[in-house]
């Protein structure tokens, strides 16, 4: 498990803290805090429930829509300048990251035979 979440805190902090620099006022330290805070809400929400009852897609999507009313929220409540096409654009950058995560994560489980993907389709 630990496993699991420093690559989804490293690999989202990689891509969100540029996309947030690049369209918000963020500080770098309220950059790390939504970095983390939308890790791990995440991969308790979406990669531990939604990804092994659904497939990869719904998860996907889920995280993308995750993501935009997160940042949407976060945005509103600390007074960020951040647009809707800033969200619209990290959303689904996120949403693709997020893909590519899930079929590392699939791989990983069918590797150690943790759980079965197939019994859920």
């Amino acid at each position: 498990m630990f496993q699991r979440i420093s690559l989804k805190l490293l690999l989202n902090a990689a891509l969100l803290i540029p996309l947030l620099y690049l369209f918000s006022d963020a500080t770098f330290w309220q950059m790390v805090g939504t970095s983390v805070g939308l890790s791990v809400l995440g991969y308790a929400a979406v990669d531990q429930w939604v990804l092994r009852r659904s497939g990869n897609v719904v998860a996907t999507v889920t995280d993308a829509g995750l993501t935009a009313l997160y940042l949407l929220l976060v945005s509103r409540y600390v007074g960020w300048s951040m647009s809707a096409w800033g969200i619209v654009i990290t959303s689904l950058v996120i949403g693709a990251l997020e893909y590519m995560y899930h079929v590392i994560l699939i791989r990983w489980d069918k590797r150690s035979n943790a759980f079965s993907y197939r019994d859920i389709q």
